[in-house]
């Protein structure tokens, strides 16, 4: 029966895009599932990061993110940041006074369905779509491979990965973070809100996966 009420939690559909990124070959499209404490929040960092943004940081080398296009003619390349951030912030402050105004949801960071922030070096993307020659050509390797042989594909692709992402708060903070958000679009008061999230400083206070949590924490 209809519920009287609209439900407290409303889903939002992920959004669905042909090009895939090449760890998804192997890898769920949701891939962190070990830690229960941090899998949701992590997961949800998937349909707007790429992988290699947080597994791909080799040792001595600058890399640069900028939003990349998963989607239309312009997939592969990068996209450039809403230009309308500013003006859509200031529109939002405009009247202050109209309640409705605050709930209004805001237009996505991201400048284009399915894109997401992905990694570059000296202007040329630093990842392999599952599209790619070199994709394809690991593909085939691998059919025709016996055991040994995909162990050894797979220790190789693995080799310029970090098995752990870098820790919340190399991006969620203010100090010396990895990601330029205002180049990614955001105005100054989304990327206060994405410095200071309250999900982070609450993972942050716990170091040991038997402590406990409770819900009344995340208001600390």
């Amino acid at each position: 029966d209809p519920l009287s009420v609209p439900p407290f939690h409303k889903r939002a559909s992920l959004p669905k895009v042909k090009t895939k990124g090449f760890c998804t070959t192997c890898h769920l499209a949701l891939p962190h599932q070990k830690d229960v404490r941090s899998r949701t929040f992590m997961n949800m960092h998937t349909t707007y990061i790429a992988c290699e943004t947080c597994h791909f940081r080799p040792k001595g080398k600058s890399l640069n993110y900028a939003w990349l296009a998963y989607e239309g003619v312009n997939t592969g390349f990068p996209l450039t940041a809403r230009q309308s951030a500013q003006t859509s912030e200031k529109s939002a402050n405009s009247n202050p006074s109209s309640h409705s105004s605050q709930f209004k949801p805001r237009p996505p960071l991201a400048p284009q369905t399915g894109a997401r922030i992905a990694p570059f070096f000296e202007g040329d993307l630093a990842l392999e779509l599952k599209t790619s020659p070199f994709a394809k050509l690991i593909e085939q390797e691998w059919k025709s491979s016996d055991e040994n042989q995909k162990a050894q594909i797979k220790a190789r692709l693995h080799i310029p990965l970090k098995k752990e992402g870098p820790p919340c708060t190399q991006c969620h903070s203010s100090q010396h973070s990895m990601l330029d958000f205002g180049f990614l679009g955001a105005t100054p008061t989304r990327q206060k809100e994405i410095e200071t999230n309250i999900l982070v400083r609450f993972f942050d206070r716990f170091k040991d996966d038997d402590d406990t949590i409770r819900i009344d924490q995340l208001l600390q």
